[in-house]
């Protein structure tokens, strides 16, 4: 039996080292819940072992052999990781921490205490509000006025 857990370590550390190219792999704690939204293995791995794009990753599960594209496969990592602090959120009645890029719409933006980052397009929400200095995130910023904050966007155009 530890024969075959340390060929599964075995395995599963190749899997991992497949993304090392990837710029926020170093960020990515929680490794070991990545899964196969197909099977749900922990194999998952990236065809191409040099790429450094997380838009051309092409994702592959060991075990059945599903393919991911580079959005499908971004969301898995972003979830094992980001996962269980989106679910804490939640529960405690907190904004969620997982949001989709307005950029590129996939569920690959994180917003924790620690963590902003855009891990699929790069796309980065910065400055404050010009209107009332809040800092701007994902879940505040007006998609109309991208100055503004979405509260200031709204009593400013009850102004007009």
């Amino acid at each position: 039996m530890l024969a075959e857990r340390a060929f599964f370590r075995k395995l599963k550390d190749s899997c991992n080292a497949t993304f090392q190219e990837i710029p926020w792999w170093q960020e990515i704690a929680e490794r070991d819940d990545i899964s196969c939204p197909n099977c749900r293995s922990s194999l998952v791995y990236q065809k191409d072992e040099t790429n450094g794009e997380p838009g051309d990753i092409e994702g592959c599960c060991k075990a059945c052999s599903d393919t991911f594209s580079a959005e499908k496969t971004v969301e898995i990592i972003v979830q094992a990781s980001f996962g269980i602090d989106d679910y804490i959120a939640a529960k405690e009645g907190l904004e969620p921490t997982i949001h989709d890029c307005p950029e590129c719409y996939n569920a690959t933006y994180v917003e924790t205490g620690i963590t902003i980052e855009f891990f699929f397009c790069g796309y980065a929400v910065s400055g404050d509000c010009a209107r009332c200095g809040e800092p701007l995130k994902v879940g505040n910023k007006s998609i109309n006025n991208p100055r503004l904050c979405d509260y200031c966007y709204h009593m400013s155009s009850k102004d007009d």
